[in-house]
């Protein structure tokens, strides 16, 4: 329940100083930088990529779910040194 509260300032800082360093980078580089156009495209490069993932990531959550609803064990702990 906490993830509800604090993934969305946790995403939203992460975003803002992503941006604010690629801002920096650019003035340091000589460039001119438009830091609204700097956010949106940051933005957008965080938001592409996390759509997918967290698609994989409800899958595997169900995948799990399902498998322990019927018994089955979801992994295979002797990759790790684990016994069956």
């Amino acid at each position: 329940m906490a993830q509800v509260f604090f993934l969305p300032i946790f995403g939203v800082t992460i975003w803002l100083l992503m941006s604010a360093f690629a801002h920096v980078a650019l003035r340091l580089a000589g460039k001119s930088s438009d830091f609204d156009l700097v956010l949106n495209i940051v933005g957008m490069g965080m938001l592409i990529p996390m759509a997918v993932t967290w698609a994989w990531d409800i899958h595997d959550c169900f995948a799990l779910v399902c498998a322990a609803r019927h018994g089955d064990q979801p992994f295979d702990h002797s990759a790790v040194g684990g016994e069956h």
